[in-house]
Protein backbone atom coordinates (compact mmCIF):
# COMPACT_ATOMS: atom_id res chain seq x y z
CA UNK A 1 0.00 0.00 0.00
CA UNK A 2 1.19 3.44 -0.97
CA UNK A 3 2.31 6.19 1.19
CA UNK A 4 -0.40 8.26 -0.04
CA UNK A 5 -3.95 7.63 -0.54
CA UNK A 6 -3.51 8.86 -4.15
CA UNK A 7 -1.00 6.01 -4.59
CA UNK A 8 -4.33 3.50 -4.37
CA UNK A 9 -4.46 1.51 -7.52
CA UNK A 10 -8.31 3.45 -8.01
CA UNK A 11 -7.06 6.94 -7.40
CA UNK A 12 -3.09 6.49 -9.29
CA UNK A 13 -5.25 5.05 -12.58
CA UNK A 14 -7.12 8.52 -12.26
CA UNK A 15 -4.19 10.65 -11.83
CA UNK A 16 -2.48 9.11 -14.44
CA UNK A 17 -5.67 9.57 -16.60
CA UNK A 18 -5.70 13.32 -15.97
CA UNK A 19 -1.82 13.40 -17.01
CA UNK A 20 -2.92 11.88 -20.18
CA UNK A 21 -5.68 14.38 -20.85
CA UNK A 22 -3.01 17.46 -19.92
CA UNK A 23 -0.88 15.85 -22.67
CA UNK A 24 -3.18 15.46 -25.10
CA UNK A 25 -4.85 19.07 -24.95
CA UNK A 26 -0.92 20.37 -24.47
CA UNK A 27 -0.43 18.92 -28.12
CA UNK A 28 -3.45 20.28 -29.34
CA UNK A 29 -4.26 17.22 -31.57
CA UNK A 30 -7.91 16.48 -30.28
CA UNK A 31 -9.96 16.45 -33.39
CA UNK A 32 -13.60 18.16 -32.91
CA UNK A 33 -15.58 14.62 -33.23
CA UNK A 34 -15.35 11.16 -33.56
CA UNK A 35 -13.52 8.61 -30.83
CA UNK A 36 -10.14 10.58 -29.94
CA UNK A 37 -12.79 13.34 -29.42
CA UNK A 38 -14.89 11.24 -27.06
CA UNK A 39 -11.94 9.94 -25.18
CA UNK A 40 -10.66 13.36 -24.78
CA UNK A 41 -13.41 14.62 -23.05
CA UNK A 42 -13.21 11.70 -21.04
CA UNK A 43 -9.74 12.35 -19.36
CA UNK A 44 -10.30 15.76 -19.39
CA UNK A 45 -13.52 15.07 -16.92
CA UNK A 46 -10.91 13.27 -14.95
CA UNK A 47 -8.48 16.64 -14.81
CA UNK A 48 -11.65 17.94 -13.05
CA UNK A 49 -11.61 15.70 -10.30
CA UNK A 50 -7.48 16.24 -10.06
CA UNK A 51 -8.19 17.93 -6.88
CA UNK A 52 -10.68 15.79 -5.33
CA UNK A 53 -8.07 12.38 -5.77
CA UNK A 54 -5.73 14.39 -4.02
CA UNK A 55 -8.44 15.55 -1.27
CA UNK A 56 -8.17 12.76 0.96
CA UNK A 57 -4.09 13.18 1.85
CA UNK A 58 -4.48 16.74 1.97
CA UNK A 59 -7.34 16.66 4.93
CA UNK A 60 -5.61 13.92 6.66
CA UNK A 61 -2.38 16.01 6.20
CA UNK A 62 -4.07 18.86 7.35
CA UNK A 63 -5.60 17.55 10.42
CA UNK A 64 -3.16 14.51 11.21
CA UNK A 65 -2.98 13.92 14.94
CA UNK A 66 -6.22 15.92 15.86
CA UNK A 67 -8.92 13.00 15.81
CA UNK A 68 -10.45 13.68 12.04
CA UNK A 69 -9.56 11.51 8.85
CA UNK A 70 -10.88 11.47 5.84
CA UNK A 71 -13.96 8.72 5.16
CA UNK A 72 -16.17 8.77 2.15
CA UNK A 73 -18.87 9.51 3.84
CA UNK A 74 -17.32 12.82 4.70
CA UNK A 75 -18.95 16.19 2.16
CA UNK A 76 -15.83 17.01 -0.16
CA UNK A 77 -16.99 20.81 0.50
CA UNK A 78 -16.85 20.43 4.41
CA UNK A 79 -13.62 18.76 4.33
CA UNK A 80 -12.13 21.48 1.57
CA UNK A 81 -13.58 24.61 3.63
CA UNK A 82 -11.96 22.92 6.84
CA UNK A 83 -8.26 23.01 5.34
CA UNK A 84 -8.76 26.17 4.62
CA UNK A 85 -9.71 27.34 7.67
CA UNK A 86 -6.98 25.28 9.15
CA UNK A 87 -4.20 26.82 6.77
CA UNK A 88 -5.57 30.35 7.69
CA UNK A 89 -4.49 29.35 11.40
CA UNK A 90 -8.02 29.23 12.61
CA UNK A 91 -8.02 25.75 13.62
CA UNK A 92 -10.96 25.95 16.18
CA UNK A 93 -13.55 27.28 13.66
CA UNK A 94 -12.01 24.16 11.56
CA UNK A 95 -13.03 21.40 14.00
CA UNK A 96 -16.66 23.14 14.60
CA UNK A 97 -17.14 23.07 10.82
CA UNK A 98 -16.68 19.64 11.11
CA UNK A 99 -18.57 18.82 14.10
CA UNK A 100 -21.40 20.49 12.49
CA UNK A 101 -22.16 17.66 9.85
CA UNK A 102 -23.19 15.19 12.42
CA UNK A 103 -26.51 16.93 12.45
CA UNK A 104 -29.50 14.71 12.96
CA UNK A 105 -30.26 13.51 8.92
CA UNK A 106 -26.28 12.47 9.05
CA UNK A 107 -26.68 10.98 12.42
CA UNK A 108 -30.21 9.45 11.67
CA UNK A 109 -28.65 7.53 8.00
CA UNK A 110 -25.35 6.77 10.07
CA UNK A 111 -27.04 4.69 12.19
CA UNK A 112 -29.25 3.07 9.11
CA UNK A 113 -26.34 2.55 7.47
CA UNK A 114 -24.51 0.60 10.59
CA UNK A 115 -27.91 -1.96 10.49
CA UNK A 116 -26.01 -4.42 8.57
CA UNK A 117 -22.84 -4.51 10.43
CA UNK A 118 -24.07 -5.51 13.77
CA UNK A 119 -25.01 -8.68 15.30
CA UNK A 120 -27.40 -7.93 18.00
CA UNK A 121 -30.35 -5.63 17.40
CA UNK A 122 -30.13 -4.36 21.06
CA UNK A 123 -26.91 -1.99 19.71
CA UNK A 124 -29.52 -0.01 17.67
CA UNK A 125 -31.15 1.58 20.88
CA UNK A 126 -27.54 2.12 22.61
CA UNK A 127 -26.50 4.65 19.03
CA UNK A 128 -30.20 6.02 19.22
CA UNK A 129 -29.27 6.85 22.97
CA UNK A 130 -26.30 8.55 21.72
CA UNK A 131 -27.77 10.66 19.13
CA UNK A 132 -30.75 11.98 21.50
CA UNK A 133 -27.71 12.44 23.94
CA UNK A 134 -25.60 14.55 21.15
CA UNK A 135 -28.12 16.45 20.27
CA UNK A 136 -29.21 17.51 24.02
CA UNK A 137 -25.83 18.84 24.48
CA UNK A 138 -25.10 15.77 26.89
CA UNK A 139 -21.80 15.18 25.97
CA UNK A 140 -20.42 13.33 28.83
CA UNK A 141 -23.23 10.62 28.72
CA UNK A 142 -23.05 10.22 24.54
CA UNK A 143 -19.30 9.62 24.16
CA UNK A 144 -18.95 6.20 26.41
CA UNK A 145 -22.05 4.87 24.49
CA UNK A 146 -20.43 5.50 20.97
CA UNK A 147 -16.89 4.23 21.98
CA UNK A 148 -18.76 0.82 23.03
CA UNK A 149 -20.78 0.57 19.85
CA UNK A 150 -17.25 1.27 17.76
CA UNK A 151 -15.79 -1.61 19.73
CA UNK A 152 -18.54 -4.34 19.06
CA UNK A 153 -19.44 -2.91 15.48
CA UNK A 154 -15.07 -3.88 14.96
CA UNK A 155 -15.78 -7.07 16.64
CA UNK A 156 -19.11 -8.17 14.99
CA UNK A 157 -16.92 -7.46 11.09
CA UNK A 158 -13.53 -8.24 12.16
CA UNK A 159 -13.85 -10.70 15.50
CA UNK A 160 -11.23 -8.17 17.12
CA UNK A 161 -11.48 -5.47 19.49
CA UNK A 162 -10.92 -1.80 17.43
CA UNK A 163 -8.95 -0.64 20.21
CA UNK A 164 -6.33 -3.41 20.28
CA UNK A 165 -2.67 -2.83 18.89
CA UNK A 166 -3.30 -5.88 16.60
CA UNK A 167 -6.48 -4.98 15.20
CA UNK A 168 -6.23 -4.68 11.34
CA UNK A 169 -8.28 -1.80 10.07
CA UNK A 170 -6.77 -1.78 6.46
CA UNK A 171 -8.83 -2.42 3.22
CA UNK A 172 -7.43 -3.05 -0.21
CA UNK A 173 -8.04 0.02 -2.66
CA UNK A 174 -9.61 1.86 0.41
CA UNK A 175 -9.69 5.89 1.47
CA UNK A 176 -10.81 4.96 4.99
CA UNK A 177 -8.74 1.83 5.30
CA UNK A 178 -5.18 3.42 4.19
CA UNK A 179 -2.43 3.86 7.23
CA UNK A 180 -3.22 7.33 7.40
CA UNK A 181 -6.83 7.13 7.97
CA UNK A 182 -9.11 4.88 9.90
CA UNK A 183 -5.42 2.74 11.52
CA UNK A 184 -4.11 6.15 12.40
CA UNK A 185 -7.67 7.66 13.88
CA UNK A 186 -7.39 4.44 16.26
CA UNK A 187 -4.04 4.75 17.00
CA UNK A 188 -4.36 8.36 18.63
CA UNK A 189 -7.72 7.25 20.45
CA UNK A 190 -6.20 4.22 21.72
CA UNK A 191 -3.39 6.07 23.58
CA UNK A 192 -2.77 4.76 27.11
CA UNK A 193 -3.90 7.57 29.49
CA UNK A 194 -1.96 6.49 32.71
CA UNK A 195 -2.61 9.85 34.77
CA UNK A 196 -6.06 10.97 36.39
CA UNK A 197 -6.92 14.18 35.22
CA UNK A 198 -9.81 16.72 34.62
CA UNK A 199 -8.33 18.77 32.08
CA UNK A 200 -10.47 19.23 29.33
CA UNK A 201 -9.90 16.72 25.72
CA UNK A 202 -11.05 17.03 22.28
CA UNK A 203 -10.17 13.83 21.28
CA UNK A 204 -12.30 11.00 22.66
CA UNK A 205 -9.23 8.38 24.26
CA UNK A 206 -11.01 5.27 24.87
CA UNK A 207 -8.55 4.71 27.99
CA UNK A 208 -9.01 7.38 29.33
CA UNK A 209 -12.96 7.44 29.15
CA UNK A 210 -13.56 3.89 30.06
CA UNK A 211 -11.36 3.26 32.45
CA UNK A 212 -12.25 7.04 34.43
CA UNK A 213 -8.73 8.41 33.77
CA UNK A 214 -10.13 11.21 31.58
CA UNK A 215 -13.26 13.69 33.17
CA UNK A 216 -13.15 16.60 30.92
CA UNK A 217 -14.07 14.86 27.67
CA UNK A 218 -17.82 16.37 27.85
CA UNK A 219 -17.87 18.86 24.96
CA UNK A 220 -18.95 18.95 21.89
CA UNK A 221 -15.75 17.97 19.75
CA UNK A 222 -14.60 15.45 21.75
CA UNK A 223 -18.17 13.72 21.24
CA UNK A 224 -18.27 14.48 17.22
CA UNK A 225 -15.53 12.76 16.88
CA UNK A 226 -16.57 9.94 18.63
CA UNK A 227 -19.53 9.86 16.04
CA UNK A 228 -16.60 10.49 13.32
CA UNK A 229 -14.83 7.09 14.84
CA UNK A 230 -18.14 5.36 14.26
CA UNK A 231 -18.57 6.97 10.72
CA UNK A 232 -15.06 6.04 9.82
CA UNK A 233 -15.68 2.21 11.36
CA UNK A 234 -19.05 1.93 9.00
CA UNK A 235 -17.26 3.11 5.90
CA UNK A 236 -14.21 0.68 6.56
CA UNK A 237 -16.84 -2.05 7.48
CA UNK A 238 -18.37 -1.44 3.62
CA UNK A 239 -15.24 -1.25 2.20
CA UNK A 240 -13.93 -4.16 4.03
CA UNK A 241 -16.96 -6.21 2.76
CA UNK A 242 -16.34 -4.86 -1.09
CA UNK A 243 -12.66 -5.68 -1.18
CA UNK A 244 -12.54 -9.17 -2.69
CA UNK A 245 -14.33 -7.23 -5.47
CA UNK A 246 -12.04 -4.72 -5.64
CA UNK A 247 -8.66 -6.76 -5.80
CA UNK A 248 -11.15 -8.68 -8.75
CA UNK A 249 -11.58 -5.35 -11.01
CA UNK A 250 -8.08 -4.43 -10.28
CA UNK A 251 -6.73 -7.74 -11.33
CA UNK A 252 -9.06 -7.63 -14.58
CA UNK A 253 -7.63 -4.15 -15.46
CA UNK A 254 -4.22 -4.95 -15.19
CA UNK A 255 -4.53 -7.49 -18.12
CA UNK A 256 -6.56 -4.63 -19.90
CA UNK A 257 -5.26 -2.92 -23.32
CA UNK A 258 -4.76 0.85 -23.41
CA UNK A 259 -7.77 0.37 -25.83
CA UNK A 260 -9.74 -1.18 -23.20
CA UNK A 261 -9.45 1.39 -20.87
CA UNK A 262 -9.74 4.49 -23.40
CA UNK A 263 -13.62 2.52 -24.40
CA UNK A 264 -14.16 2.13 -20.31
CA UNK A 265 -13.41 5.25 -19.75
CA UNK A 266 -15.63 6.74 -22.81
CA UNK A 267 -18.32 4.77 -21.74
CA UNK A 268 -17.69 6.16 -17.68
CA UNK A 269 -18.21 9.48 -19.09
CA UNK A 270 -21.63 8.92 -21.34
CA UNK A 271 -23.51 7.17 -17.99
CA UNK A 272 -22.36 9.99 -15.77
CA UNK A 273 -23.39 12.26 -18.24
CA UNK A 274 -26.69 11.10 -18.36
CA UNK A 275 -26.91 10.48 -14.70
CA UNK A 276 -26.15 14.33 -14.41
CA UNK A 277 -28.79 15.12 -16.80
CA UNK A 278 -31.44 12.89 -14.99
CA UNK A 279 -30.17 14.87 -11.48
CA UNK A 280 -30.50 18.16 -12.73
CA UNK A 281 -33.56 17.85 -14.42
CA UNK A 282 -34.88 16.13 -10.98
CA UNK A 283 -37.75 17.94 -9.25
CA UNK A 284 -39.54 17.75 -5.85
CA UNK A 285 -42.97 16.16 -5.63
CA UNK A 286 -45.25 16.74 -2.36
CA UNK A 287 -48.28 14.34 -3.14
CA UNK A 288 -51.61 13.99 -1.01
CA UNK A 289 -51.43 10.48 -1.36
CA UNK A 290 -50.59 7.89 -4.10
CA UNK A 291 -51.51 8.84 -7.66
CA UNK A 292 -53.99 6.69 -9.28
CA UNK A 293 -51.19 5.66 -11.61
CA UNK A 294 -48.28 4.41 -10.34
CA UNK A 295 -44.82 5.21 -12.27
CA UNK A 296 -42.92 1.62 -12.72
CA UNK A 297 -39.35 2.18 -10.95
CA UNK A 298 -41.03 4.74 -8.89
CA UNK A 299 -40.60 5.16 -4.80
CA UNK A 300 -44.23 5.42 -4.36
CA UNK A 301 -44.73 1.86 -6.71
CA UNK A 302 -41.91 0.24 -4.18
CA UNK A 303 -44.34 1.56 -1.36
CA UNK A 304 -47.56 0.47 -2.84
CA UNK A 305 -46.26 -3.12 -3.07
CA UNK A 306 -44.14 -3.31 -0.05
CA UNK A 307 -48.01 -2.87 2.12
CA UNK A 308 -49.87 -4.70 -0.40
CA UNK A 309 -47.30 -7.57 0.07
CA UNK A 310 -47.44 -7.32 3.80
CA UNK A 311 -50.94 -6.83 4.00
CA UNK A 312 -52.02 -9.83 1.71
CA UNK A 313 -49.05 -11.88 3.36
CA UNK A 314 -47.15 -11.79 -0.27
CA UNK A 315 -43.77 -11.75 1.91
CA UNK A 316 -42.18 -12.70 -1.44
CA UNK A 317 -43.41 -9.66 -2.73
CA UNK A 318 -42.94 -7.76 0.66
CA UNK A 319 -39.54 -8.41 0.30
CA UNK A 320 -38.79 -8.21 -3.11
CA UNK A 321 -39.31 -4.23 -1.90
CA UNK A 322 -37.54 -4.19 0.98
CA UNK A 323 -34.05 -2.78 1.96
CA UNK A 324 -31.62 -4.89 1.23
CA UNK A 325 -27.93 -3.85 1.85
CA UNK A 326 -26.17 -7.00 2.27
CA UNK A 327 -27.08 -8.75 -0.90
CA UNK A 328 -29.44 -11.72 1.00
CA UNK A 329 -31.15 -13.79 -1.81
CA UNK A 330 -35.25 -13.44 -1.94
CA UNK A 331 -35.39 -16.35 -0.12
CA UNK A 332 -33.34 -15.46 2.72
CA UNK A 333 -35.49 -12.29 2.86
CA UNK A 334 -38.44 -13.37 2.83
CA UNK A 335 -38.39 -15.89 5.19
CA UNK A 336 -37.43 -12.76 7.49
CA UNK A 337 -40.60 -10.72 6.14
CA UNK A 338 -42.65 -13.66 7.48
CA UNK A 339 -41.02 -13.88 10.56
CA UNK A 340 -40.82 -10.47 11.43
CA UNK A 341 -44.76 -9.51 10.42
CA UNK A 342 -45.44 -12.36 12.56
CA UNK A 343 -48.43 -11.32 14.94
CA UNK A 344 -49.10 -7.96 12.63
CA UNK A 345 -52.02 -8.74 10.67
CA UNK A 346 -51.46 -5.41 8.38
CA UNK A 347 -55.72 -5.13 7.39
CA UNK A 348 -56.09 -1.94 5.49
CA UNK A 349 -53.51 1.20 4.28
CA UNK A 350 -53.74 4.86 3.15
CA UNK A 351 -50.77 7.00 2.38
CA UNK A 352 -52.09 10.62 3.96
CA UNK A 353 -49.02 12.41 2.16
CA UNK A 354 -45.97 11.08 0.10
CA UNK A 355 -42.86 13.12 -0.05
CA UNK A 356 -39.20 13.24 -2.27
CA UNK A 357 -36.59 14.22 0.08
CA UNK A 358 -33.87 14.16 -2.03
CA UNK A 359 -33.12 12.49 -5.58
CA UNK A 360 -32.52 9.10 -3.62
CA UNK A 361 -35.15 9.39 -0.83
CA UNK A 362 -38.74 9.90 -0.33
CA UNK A 363 -40.53 9.56 2.70
CA UNK A 364 -44.25 8.47 3.24
CA UNK A 365 -46.99 9.23 6.46
CA UNK A 366 -49.01 6.56 6.00
CA UNK A 367 -51.76 5.19 7.92
CA UNK A 368 -51.97 1.23 9.12
CA UNK A 369 -54.91 -0.41 10.25
CA UNK A 370 -53.95 -3.63 12.21
CA UNK A 371 -56.35 -6.10 13.39
CA UNK A 372 -55.26 -6.73 17.55
CA UNK A 373 -56.42 -8.81 19.93
CA UNK A 374 -58.50 -6.09 21.11
CA UNK A 375 -59.90 -5.34 17.98
CA UNK A 376 -59.00 -2.88 15.22
CA UNK A 377 -56.32 -0.63 15.52
CA UNK A 378 -54.95 2.56 13.53
CA UNK A 379 -52.00 3.75 13.42
CA UNK A 380 -49.99 6.75 11.52
CA UNK A 381 -46.36 5.75 10.31
CA UNK A 382 -43.92 7.59 8.58
CA UNK A 383 -41.73 5.20 6.02
CA UNK A 384 -38.77 5.96 4.35
CA UNK A 385 -38.28 4.95 0.88
CA UNK A 386 -34.37 4.93 -0.47
CA UNK A 387 -33.27 4.15 -4.08
CA UNK A 388 -30.34 1.67 -4.39
CA UNK A 389 -27.90 2.82 -6.12
CA UNK A 390 -26.61 -0.42 -7.47
CA UNK A 391 -22.88 -1.22 -9.55
CA UNK A 392 -24.88 -0.10 -12.50
CA UNK A 393 -25.22 3.64 -11.92
CA UNK A 394 -28.10 5.78 -11.10
CA UNK A 395 -31.32 5.40 -12.24
CA UNK A 396 -33.98 7.63 -10.61
CA UNK A 397 -37.10 6.30 -12.73
CA UNK A 398 -37.94 3.16 -14.72
CA UNK A 399 -37.57 -0.50 -15.29
CA UNK A 400 -33.98 -0.32 -14.12
CA UNK A 401 -34.55 1.91 -11.11
CA UNK A 402 -34.40 -0.15 -7.95
CA UNK A 403 -36.46 1.29 -4.83
CA UNK A 404 -36.82 -0.11 -1.72
CA UNK A 405 -38.63 0.37 1.65
CA UNK A 406 -36.67 0.93 4.65
CA UNK A 407 -36.96 -1.46 7.67
CA UNK A 408 -37.93 0.00 10.38
CA UNK A 409 -41.67 0.01 9.61
CA UNK A 410 -42.02 -3.33 11.14
CA UNK A 411 -40.43 -2.76 13.98
CA UNK A 412 -41.80 0.36 15.13
CA UNK A 413 -45.64 -1.01 14.53
CA UNK A 414 -44.91 -3.75 16.40
CA UNK A 415 -43.07 -1.84 19.88
CA UNK A 416 -46.11 0.71 19.69
CA UNK A 417 -48.47 -2.11 19.45
CA UNK A 418 -46.88 -3.92 22.26
CA UNK A 419 -46.95 -1.14 23.98
CA UNK A 420 -50.73 -0.83 24.29
CA UNK A 421 -50.70 -3.99 25.00
CA UNK A 422 -52.56 -4.88 21.60
CA UNK A 423 -50.02 -7.49 19.88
Amino acid sequence: MGKKISDNPTAAEMMQAAEAARLIASLGIVPPDGPLADAAKALADVVDKAGVLTLPDRFNTAFSGVGWVTCGSMPTEAMESAIALKTAGRAVDAEQLLADIFDEPTLRFLIMRSHRFHKVYERKPQLEEAKALFLEGRYLAATPLLLMASDGLAYDVGGFSVFSEHADLTAFDSIVGHPTGLPALIGLIRAPRTKTTGDPISIPYRHGILHGRDSGYGNRIACAKAWHLFQALVDWAQEKAAEPDRIAVQKRKASQSFGDIIDEAVSSAARRDAEKKALDAWTARDLPGLPDSLEPGSPEEALHDYLVGWGSGNFMLMSSRSINLVGKSAGKLAYEARRDARGLKLTDFRILRFEDNTPSSSRAETMLTFETSTGRREMQLSIGVMLDLGKDGIHLRGPQARWQVMGHALHEARTRLGEAGES
